[in-house]
């Protein structure tokens, strides 16, 4: 259960670089190229990345329109968007 969010997230860019590659290479070698993505992770003490969800969904507890708010991306508008196969190529990192 989340008891709470930080935004943005209070890792160190090294970490956030290891979980970037983590998560690419994971939605490399499973071939998913659009579509929503939920995922949960951990570091452990000594560094080792961890994921502990993975799912083909928008976030819970309102992240997506805390994105929203804060980066001016619509990911319930996008993952509508890519269910209709509509093009989602204006969609980029921020």
């Amino acid at each position: 259960m989340p008891i709470g969010q930080t935004f943005p997230t209070s890792h160190a860019d090294h970490l956030l670089e290891v979980a970037h590659a983590e998560s690419q290479r994971l939605l490399t070698l499973l071939d998913m190229k659009m579509g929503a993505l939920n995922f949960d992770f951990v570091f452990s003490e000594d560094g080792k990345f961890y994921f502990l969800e993975l799912g083909p969904r928008n976030g819970g507890c309102l992240i997506p329109e805390v994105i929203r708010y804060s980066t001016g991306v619509d990911l319930i508008k996008y993952t509508v968007d890519a269910a209709l196969g509509l093009g989602c190529n204006e969609l980029g990192m921020k």
